[in-house]
């Protein structure tokens, strides 16, 4: 799933792994814990854009207005099962027409993307495939996202 959130929303909170960007054959060295950074610390500045970000084995992730004391209003997610995100300043459409990092133009939108998995890193262009466990294939898949708004921070 993938949406647009309101300008203002640059503070991200997750339980899963990282800190760092981690797909699921890339996930060894990121550990499960309480993370949080701003919407444009999760960009990784690829010499040619691409998708980037990715958090995986995530239970819960909050979007709120950088600056705030938790919680402030925004956007919780919550799933019985584990699934990926990513959040950037940087829509797919723009990531894919882009040929370098200086071709992109931060939007003051967030653009969050929900998934029930992702495929491991790489496509053999130019070395050797996903191992065939990380590789995705068609298949009925079911994920149950439940979203609650946060209210403000009472001052």
């Amino acid at each position: 799933m993938a949406c647009e959130l309101a300008p203002g929303l640059d503070h991200v909170r997750w339980y899963g792994r990282g800190p760092h960007e981690c797909y699921s054959d890339r996930k060894a060295g990121a550990a499960v814990a309480i993370y949080r950074a701003e919407v444009d610390a999760l960009q990784v500045p690829y010499v040619l854009p691409q998708e980037n970000g990715n958090r995986t084995d995530v239970r819960w992730v909050e979007i709120v207005p950088a600056g705030r004391a938790a919680p402030a209003a925004g956007l919780r997610i919550d799933s019985s099962s584990t699934f990926d995100f990513s959040a950037s300043h940087h829509g797919a459409e723009q990531l894919w027409r882009a040929r370098h990092t200086s071709d992109l133009v931060r939007q003051p939108q967030v653009f969050l993307t929900l998934d029930i998995a992702q495929r491991g890193v790489g496509t053999a262009t130019c070395g050797p495939d996903t191992l065939e466990r990380y590789r995705l294939r068609p298949a009925p898949l079911s994920l149950a996202l439940f979203f609650r708004m946060l209210a403000p921070a009472a001052s």
